[in-house]
């Protein structure tokens, strides 16, 4: 290994052992929704995750059996299929904690009566079978999978021929039909060497073209991140328990499974057999669930500010950010940014997005009107470990569904506040007002749907700001949270806050051609951790400015391309 990559990897193992250091006790997982000991509602023990050896089944299998099995059962089946895994009071506890239930005594004390007084206190307090289903399944996973089985055979809970068809087949890949044929709708052109790929129609044409024209990079991906050191490090899971996740505790749309489906469709009829594969197992449709909730499971840093008002540069408001992440091993983050242009007609709002292949959330993007959404992790936690929404799905709902104008802020709130997340996010909006300004706000935003339902509007004043700014890092200014924080997000919050309090000072605007430096003053470039894309966006006008890290430079030393939104989305749609 490099000297450089030792002092990387070095890097990588401070930052999330400072990160760990911050976390106040009690605060569980990090991230990613797993039990942990702190969250044991009877017991200190915790379920230990089943050991990996060539002889023990992977914890995939434990979560389908049981999702797969108790479909199409009524609710008492599903009761009994519970109770015949016979797990004690604590095990009880933890479906219960995976729910988030108020009542989680009451949910364990009911338990004991019997089946038809679980049944009903399960219908009376509105917790639906599939919920019932994943979260009972989230917890197998941590049990000794291979027994669990075995006692779910013994006991005729699952036959042997679904018991094979599960092992052969993920759950997820049986719920999707795709139409026979599907038409080519999408363009892949080169924009300054980067990748540019519009997609346009039904949520499966929009797909097919996704994978039909990137899937030779979208594999690779998948492969990279599947075995990549720094991301797993950063995951603290192995992948086959990230496959599970996409099981027991996140939810996609019929439209978000179609167009995954059908990129997979445009994948296999492109990548030879040979080359599409995970170890011994043909890529499928887990593994693009998997990478799509790739913000999930591995976080880290970015930086952004809106500047309106007095401080705007003259051609109008504007909003720049970073985009900080890690770099896997091979580079390929660097290697294949894209842009990628989704018009998914139906009523809803095109948009322009930096991002990579296969992804098809929002993370930098505009729609067409001119509304803004920025993806930040942030230092809030959820509650319910099943019914959650990708975090970069979220912000796609709203985005398509919010056009500009002086509600656009509180719309995109609502929208947010539908959507059930566990990591908490620090989202930076900003919308055209209708006046010739813009309206800028971060929506602090997590799982605790007490608070607010789950969003904390922040707008420029309710925290001391100066001027006409508002910053977003990795932090939370106005909403409350108990968890640590990574150790730079305060200093570049910091280094943009003075940079803008300068210029109020002085009453001068910020110049278009200081904004680069300006994201260079916050700029990550540590190995493993790179500012891999920067944003110039002006609302008002519509325009889209971006720059992309390579292998030796962050994104904000690059050269930066601009692209008007309503225009490109009227060319491809006369196409």
């Amino acid at each position: 290994m490099k000297p450089t990559r030792c002092l990387s990897l070095f890097f990588l193992l401070f930052a999330i052992g400072c990160a760990e250091a911050q976390r106040p006790a009690g605060a569980g997982g990090d991230d990613a929704p797993t039990p942990t000991t702190n969250e044991a509602p009877t017991s200190s023990e915790t379920p230990k995750p089943a050991e990996q050896s060539a002889n023990t089944a992977q914890p995939t299998l434990g979560a389908e059996v049981f999702c797969k099995a108790a479909q199409g059962r009524d609710l008492p089946g599903v009761v009994r299929l519970i109770r015949a895994l016979e797990w004690d009071d604590k095990r009880v506890g933890y479906i219960a904690k995976s729910l988030a239930l108020n009542n989680g005594t009451a949910f364990v004390e009911v338990w004991k009566k019997g089946d038809a007084d679980f049944a009903a206190f399960v219908l009376a307090n509105g917790i639906s079978e599939s919920d019932l289903q994943r979260a009972t399944g989230y917890v197998l996973m941590f049990e000794k999978v291979d027994a669990a089985i075995v006692t779910a055979k013994l006991k005729d809970i699952v036959g042997e021929k679904e018991l094979q068809a599960l092992v052969a087949k993920p759950y997820a890949r049986d719920v999707v039909a795709l139409p026979q044929n599907i038409a080519m709708t999408g363009k892949l052109e080169k924009r300054d060497n980067i990748d540019f790929l519009t997609v346009k129609g039904s949520a499966a044409e929009r797909g097919y073209a996704h994978g039909k024209l990137l899937g030779s990079s979208i594999v690779k991906l998948l492969q990279q991140v599947s075995k990549d050191l720094v991301y797993l490090m950063s995951a603290g899971k192995n992948y086959e328990q990230i496959r599970v996740l996409q099981y027991t505790s996140f939810d996609f749309t019929a439209d978000e499974m179609t167009e995954m489906a059908a990129m997979l469709r445009g994948i296999e009829e492109t990548v030879p057999e040979a080359e599409r594969k995970i170890g011994d197992r043909f890529i499928d449709l887990v593994d693009l669930q998997a990478c799509n909730t790739v913000a999930d499971w591995v976080r880290f840093g970015c930086s952004s500010c809106s500047i309106f008002g007095k401080l705007a540069p003259e051609e109008g408001p504007v909003v720049i950010r970073n985009l900080d992440y890690l770099v896997d091993t091979q580079q390929l983050t660097t290697a294949m940014p894209l842009l990628l242009l989704h018009i998914p007609g139906n009523g809803r709002k095109a948009w322009l997005s930096a991002t990579w292949p296969g992804l098809i959330g929002v993370y930098s993007a505009m729609n067409e009107e001119g509304v803004v959404m920025l993806i930040h992790d942030s230092n809030g936690s959820g509650s319910r470990h099943v019914g959650l929404v990708p975090r970069s799905f979220g912000p796609r709902d709203a985005i398509e569904r919010t056009g500009a104008g002086d509600k656009a802020i509180d719309e995109l709130a609502t929208i947010l506040r539908s959507h059930t997340t566990f990591s908490g996010s620090n989202f930076h909006c900003a919308a055209p007002d209708g006046k010739g300004g813009m309206q800028a706000a971060v929506l602090e935003y997590d799982g605790q749907e007490k608070d607010e339902e789950g969003v904390t509007v922040r707008r420029s004043g309710d925290t001391g700001e100066k001027g006409d700014y508002i910053i977003a890092t990795n932090h939370y200014c106005k909403r409350k949270s108990d968890k640590g924080m990574f150790p730079s997000t305060t200093k570049r919050y910091r280094e943009l806050e003075t940079a803008m309090n300068e210029r109020a000072a002085s009453n001068t605007r910020v110049k278009d051609g200081e904004l680069a430096s300006v994201l260079e003053g916050v700029e990550m470039d540590h190995g493993v951790v790179k500012t891999l894309h920067s944003v110039y966006i002006y609302p008002v006008k519509r325009t889209f400015g971006i720059a992309f890290a390579d292998a030796d430079s962050p994104a904000p030393r690059e050269k930066r391309m601009s692209f008007n939104v309503p225009d490109m989305v009227k060319q491809a749609s006369n196409n």
